[in-house]
C-alpha cells in the first residue's frame, strides 16, 4: 500500500512554516530589540512642573502633574529593608535569581488563566514593569513578548539593583501619586523610614490595584485578606491586628499659601524641580492664625476678608504673605488682597511729608490746623480732623504724629498735588495711575488707591534709609540688590522718628496702643465710609502691613485701622522679636538737637517767655532737592480760596455791605506781604496769607503777589469766580 505524496508533504509543510514563523518571530524581535531602553532615566527636572518650597524647604505647593516623579525621588539605601523585602515578595519573590523573565510564573499563570477560562493572573517580573514605565505600549500578547526580552537586556545593561531602585519610586498608586514615598505621605502622612509592618504590607499590595482597594474608601476585607497572606508569605509572625494601619486621608499641607505660590510661578519661569522661596511658614501660620481670628471677631460689624505681609526690610525677603476670609468658600476668597489696589486712607501721609522735608520743611515747621473747605464740581467739600477737633497752630511732627487732615492737605498744597503724585510713583506706587488732577488734595487722605504689596514696599523704603527695592519672593534672587535711593536718607530718619514718638501722638492717640515694647514706627490709615482699614510700621528689622475690609466694596461698621489691623500687626511684630535682641531705628548723623522757641496753640506757653522750649531734630546740612525742582517751586504758593470756576450767591436777608469773602492763601509766611489784585486793581497790601474781600455781584479775577522781606518770592496766576 503506498502513502499519498501529498500527504507525506504536509509534515514537511507544517514543520517549514513554522520554522519560518519562528524565524520571523526572531527578526521581528530583534528588530523591536534595537528600540528597547538600555538604560534607567535619570529623575530629571527639565520641564517638570516645580515643588514650591519655604526658606526651610517645607512645602508650599506639592504637584503630581508630572509624569515622572522628580520631587521625592530616594536612593536604594534610604527605603526600609521590611518594606523593600515586602514589595519584591509582592510583586517579583524571583527577582534576585531571575535573569529578567519568570518562566515558572508565567508557566503558572498560564495554567490558572486556562482553568479560569479568563486572565485572573499576570506574570511581569518588577523589571517588565520598568520596561513599561521606561517605555509605555499598549498592551497586547506581542507587546508582552517583546517586554520581557527587553526586560532581559535592560537587566544585563544596568543591573537589579538600580532597576529596584527606580521601581521603588516610579510605581503608580492612585491620585496621581508614584513611589513609595509619595504614596507613604498620602496615606500615613509620613515619610517611608517611619513605616511599621502593617504599613509596608499595604503597600505592598496596593500596587496591584491602588484603585480597586484604596483604603481611604474604606478598609476593606479583600485588602485585608492580601495583607495578611503577604505577611505569612515573608514569614511574619505577628498578626494583623483587628484595628488597621492608621490612614490619613488626603493629607493635605499645613500651611495655606496658595496665593503666594500663585504669584512666585506667575514671576518665575515655573519649572524645574523646586523653588525655594523667602517664606517662613512658621510665621506664616502665625500671622494667618492671627488675622483670621481678628477677622472673626470683627465679622459682626462686617469685615469679610483682610492681608497681611511681613518682609525683612534688611535683606528685602517677604517672610509671609496672608490672605483671609471670613467665608474660604465664597468667589471672594480666590482673589489676591495682598494685590489689590484699595483706598489708602492716611497711609500715604508719611511719604507726602517726606516730600515737603526735601523742599524746604523741617519737623518744626508751623501749620494751621483750622477749618479748611475746597471747591469740588459739587461745591464746597469741608475737610476736618477724625476727631472733628481743629488744634490750631501745631508742628509738622505733631500733624503727622497725630495724622490730622487739615496739615496733610496743606501739605500736599505746598509740595502740589501734580509733585506728589509724580514722587509717590517714583516711591512704587504704580497703581496710582489716574491724572493728578482726579486725587487733588484728597490726596493726602487717601482717595488714590494702592496694594498692600506697595505700601509695605513704601515703608521698607523708609526703614531702609531712602532705598526702593523690590521685595524678593525667592531665595537666591540678586536682583536689585541695593535698591535706589529715592529720598535722602535723613529725611527718611527723620519720617521714622515721628512715626515712633509716642509723646508726639498725644492729641489723638493717647493710650499707648501705637507704642510698641521695640521701637518701631507705625501707622494706620481709615478710607471714606470705612471702606478700608489699614496698620503699616516697621522697626529695625522688619516691615509689616495689614488691611482689613470688602473686597465687594460693602462699607464696615465703624472698623478704622487702629480697631482692627493695629492689634494684628503688634501681634505679628511680638511673634517676629520674641527670640531678637531688641534694637532702636536707625537715626542719621546728620540730625541734630535743637532747643526751639514754639508759641503754638496745642503746647502750654511758658509765662514770663510767651512760649515753650522743646527739643526737635534739624538736618544738619540743607537737604538738596530733586534735580528738576528749582527754588521757586520749593514755595509752591497758590490760591485755595476762592478756588477757579467757583459761584458764591449773596443772601438777600443780609445787607450786601455786610457779606464778605476770606481770600487765602497756601504756602505763605505770616510774615509774608501779599498784593491782592481783584479786577486788575490792587484792593490791599496785607501781612499774612489771608485777606476779607467785601461781596460784589458780577464775574470778577483776584491774584496775588508774595514779598518776603524785599523779594518777590511768588506771582499767582488769575483765578476766575462769580458772585450772583
Amino acid at each position: 500500500m503506498r502513502l499519498n505524496p501529498i500527504l507525506g508533504f504536509l509534515p514537511l509543510a507544517a514543520a517549514a512554516g513554522a520554522a519560518i514563523g519562528v524565524a520571523v518571530i526572531a527578526v521581528a524581535t530583534a528588530v523591536e530589540l534595537k528600540r528597547s531602553p538600555t538604560s534607567i532615566p535619570e529623575a530629571s527636572a527639565a520641564g517638570a512642573v516645580p515643588q514650591v518650597l519655604d526658606r526651610h524647604g517645607r512645602l508650599l505647593r506639592q504637584t503630581y502633574r508630572n509624569d515622572r516623579n522628580v520631587h521625592d525621588f530616594l536612593a536604594l539605601e534610604e527605603f526600609p529593608d521590611i518594606l523593600v523585602q515586602a514589595v519584591v515578595r509582592a510583586e517579583d519573590k524571583r527577582f534576585f535569581s531571575h535573569g529578567g523573565q519568570d518562566w515558572i510564573a508565567r508557566a503558572a499563570a498560564l495554567g490558572q488563566n486556562l482553568r479560569s477560562g479568563r486572565v485572573v493572573r499576570g506574570a511581569s517580573t518588577i523589571t517588565e514593569q520598568v520596561v513599561r514605565m521606561i517605555q509605555p505600549s499598549r498592551r497586547t500578547i506581542w507587546t508582552r513578548w517583546i517586554e520581557g526580552w527587553q526586560a532581559t537586556r535592560l537587566e544585563r545593561a544596568v543591573g537589579k539593583l538600580s532597576i529596584l531602585e527606580f521601581y521603588l519610586n516610579e510605581v503608580p498608586f492612585a491620585s496621581n501619586r508614584r513611589g513609595m514615598a509619595q504614596a507613604s505621605r498620602m496615606y500615613f502622612g509620613r515619610s517611608v523610614s517611619t513605616l511599621g509592618e502593617q504599613e509596608v504590607l499595604m503597600l505592598a499590595v496596593l500596587i496591584r490595584a491602588p484603585s480597586r482597594l484604596d483604603p481611604r474608601a474604606g478598609f476593606s476585607d479583600g485588602l485585608a485578606q492580601r495583607m495578611q497572606a503577604l505577611a505569612s508569605d515573608l514569614g511574619w509572625e505577628s498578626e494583623l491586628q483587628a484595628m488597621e494601619p492608621q490612614i490619613l486621608a488626603d493629607v493635605g499641607l499645613d500651611v495655606d499659601a496658595s496665593h503666594f505660590v500663585r504669584h512666585v510661578l506667575g514671576e518665575n519661569d515655573g519649572t524645574g524641580a523646586e523653588i525655594r522661596t523667602t517664606l517662613d511658614v512658621s510665621l506664616q501660620q502665625r500671622t494667618q492664625a492671627i488675622l483670621q481670628g481678628q477677622i472673626e471677631s470683627l465679622s459682626k460689624r462686617g469685615v469679610s476678608h483682610g492681608a497681611a505681609l511681613v518682609a525683612s526690610h534688611e535683606t528685602g525677603e517677604v517672610l509671609a504673605w496672608v490672605v483671609a476670609a471670613r467665608d474660604t468658600n465664597e468667589d471672594g476668597a480666590y482673589f489676591d488682597s495682598v494685590l489689590v489696589p484699595r483706598q489708602a486712607g492716611s497711609t500715604l501721609k508719611p511719604l507726602l511729608y517726606a516730600v515737603a522735608l526735601q523742599k524746604g520743611w523741617g519737623a518744626g515747621e508751623p501749620i494751621e490746623d483750622e477749618p479748611v473747605d475746597e471747591f469740588t464740581s459739587r461745591g464746597l467739600h469741608a475737610y476736618r480732623n477724625y476727631s472733628d477737633t481743629f488744634y490750631g497752630r501745631v508742628t509738622l511732627r505733631e500733624a503727622l504724629a497725630n495724622s490730622l487732615n487739615i496739615p496733610a492737605v496743606k501739605t500736599v498744597r505746598f509740595i502740589g498735588v501734580e509733585e506728589g503724585v509724580r514722587q509717590l510713583r517714583s516711591f512704587g506706587f504704580t497703581s496710582l495711575d489716574r491724572p493728578a488732577s482726579e486725587y487733588g488734595s484728597g490726596l493726602a487722605l487717601g482717595n488714590g488707591e494702592v496694594s498692600l504689596l506697595e505700601l509695605v514696599s513704601g515703608y521698607a523704603m523708609l526703614a531702609s534709609r531712602g532705598r526702593l527695592r523690590t521685595l524678593k519672593t525667592v531665595r537666591g534672587d540678586s536682583n536689585d540688590p541695593t535698591g535706589v535711593q529715592v529720598i535722602p536718607a535723613e529725611v527718611a530718619s527723620m519720617i521714622s522718628d515721628i512715626l515712633s514718638d509716642d509723646a508726639a501722638r498725644q492729641l489723638e492717640f493717647s493710650g499707648g496702643f501705637l507704642d510698641f515694647p521695640v521701637q518701631t514706627a507705625v501707622k494706620t490709615g481709615t478710607s471714606s465710609d470705612f471702606r478700608d482699614a489699614w496698620a503699616v510700621g516697621f522697626d529695625s528689622r522688619y516691615v509689616a502691613g495689614v488691611w482689613m475690609g470688602n473686597l465687594s466694596r460693602v462699607r464696615m461698621e465703624g472698623v478704622t485701622g487702629a480697631q482692627g489691623p493695629l492689634l494684628v500687626l503688634r501681634a505679628t511684630f511680638d511673634t517676629l522679636n520674641r527670640h531678637q535682641p531688641s534694637r532702636r531705628l536707625w537715626l542719621s548723623e546728620e540730625l541734630r538737637s535743637t532747643e526751639t522757641c514754639v508759641r503754638f496753640a496745642s503746647i502750654p506757653e511758658d509765662a514770663e517767655s510767651g512760649c515753650s522750649v522743646r527739643h526737635e531734630f534739624e538736618f544738619g546740612e540743607a537737604i538738596d532737592a530733586p534735580a528738576d525742582i528749582d527754588q521757586s517751586e520749593r514755595l509752591n504758593i497758590s490760591m485755595t480760596m476762592p478756588r477757579d470756576g467757583m459761584h458764591l450767591a449773596l443772601d438777600p436777608r443780609i445787607p450786601t455791605t455786610q457779606q464778605s469773602l476770606e481770600f487765602m492763601l497756601e504756602g505763605v509766611q505770616e510774615t509774608d506781604e501779599v498784593e491782592w489784585i481783584v479786577d486788575r486793581e490792587v484792593v490791599s497790601r496785607d501781612d499774612g496769607p489771608r485777606h476779607q474781600w467785601q461781596l460784589s455781584p458780577g464775574a470778577h479775577s483776584v491774584r496775588t503777589r508774595v514779598w518776603r522781606g524785599d523779594e518777590l518770592v511768588a506771582e499767582t496766576s488769575d483765578v476766575q469766580f462769580r458772585v450772583w
